[in-house]
């Protein structure tokens, strides 16, 4: 019987008081699991947070849905607000993603790891903290 794939692990971690978040992605990304990812962005979303760094040095595998999430996301934040969300420290299979679709109008790779920011401590009001 086949392994079951790893559940997409997703933590927050909000600066206080800046409007600044980091989403750390970890495992896969795809169509099943987009679901805990969806809802802590548009968690970051609501509370009005104008730059999300997306930490996905840990996805081990994405797909054309976790892209999809991530630029459809990118586009509104951009549009709402002119805020800004980046793919910071990219895993081998986001990065190819990246570059076949020419994301970075919208979505800004940034390769080292988000600014430290004073106040940066995961956030029980974005749902998911593992």
């Amino acid at each position: 019987m086949p392994t079951p794939a790893p559940a997409l692990r997703v933590t927050v971690l909000r600066s206080v008081p800046a409007r600044r978040a980091t989403v750390h992605v970890a495992g896969e990304l795809d169509l099943g699991s987009l679901a805990p990812l969806r809802e802590a962005l548009h968690r970051c979303l609501s509370a009005g947070i104008s730059t999300i760094d997306i930490d996905t040095r840990d996805v081990t595998f994405c797909d054309v849905c976790g892209l999809t999430l991530l630029s459809a996301t990118a586009a509104r934040r951009a549009a709402l607000s002119g805020g800004i969300l980046t793919a910071r420290r990219p895993s081998a299979p986001v990065a190819h993603l990246l570059d076949l679709a020419d994301t970075t109008a919208y979505l800004i790779p940034a390769p080292g790891p988000p600014p430290s920011v004073p106040g940066h401590a995961p956030s029980a009001a974005a749902g998911y903290a593992s």
